[in-house]
């Protein structure tokens, strides 16, 4: 059976609130370790590593 716009729409809605999810969850680690040992990082190699750790599936479709 066909999926329906609905179908979609319901399936992207579920694919953005799992990537805000997990964007949280690096976010909330991240907050964690600074809490830990109060270092900064420089955000883009930051960003970089942390999309690497939690993010490399969404680019491997």
């Amino acid at each position: 059976m066909p999926q329906t716009n609905s179908d979609t729409d319901l399936k992207n809605a579920k694919e953005c609130e799992l990537e805000t999810a997990e964007m949280d969850a690096a976010i909330l680690e991240a907050e964690t370790e600074y809490a830990m040992n109060g270092r900064l990082y420089d955000a883009r190699s930051a960003f970089v590593s942390l999309k690497k750790k939690y993010f490399i599936h969404a680019y491997n479709i």
